[in-house]
């Protein structure tokens, strides 16, 4: 599951039927369903977010063992460089691998936050419902 597939269903998800009452209490009650569906993403990528932090940190040490000519790189091959120490924040901000890290951290941390915001949003879809029926009242429509 990809953001912009979550974006897509809740685009769907999120219309209210306006034409008669009783498809609005319909939707009412597809609220709940509603919930677990997005739960059930919100949990999956917490899960997958605790696990590419935990593969950012072991890429940035094994990075900075290299960078800092302690240990050879996955290949074995060694920094040729000689590096200070007070350069050694640029090289690892500038590391290709940890920039896909860094980008894959910051991607599924925006995805828990859309699904948090869908999340709130089904939470107040009581209220957008019971103010539909309460017009529908008012000028009495059928």
């Amino acid at each position: 599951m990809n953001l912009s597939k979550i974006e897509e269903m809740w685009e769907k998800d999120s219309e209210l039927h306006r034409e008669l009452p009783e498809l609005l209490a319909n939707d009412s009650l597809e609220s709940a369903k509603l919930h677990s569906k997005y739960l059930k993403w919100l949990n999956q990528f917490r899960l997958m977010l605790s696990e590419a932090e935990r593969d950012q940190k072991m890429l940035r040490l094994s990075k900075f063992e290299y960078y800092s000519g302690k240990k050879p790189d996955a290949e074995g091959k060694i920094n040729p460089l000689k590096i200070l120490k007070s350069d050694l924040g640029l090289y690892l901000d500038g590391d290709a691998d940890l920039c896909r890290a860094n980008s894959k951290v910051h991607y599924l941390e925006t995805c828990i936050s859309t699904c948090e915001r869908i999340l709130k949003s089904i939470d107040n879809r009581g209220f957008a419902i019971k103010n539909a029926f309460d017009i529908i009242k008012y000028y009495d429509i059928r």
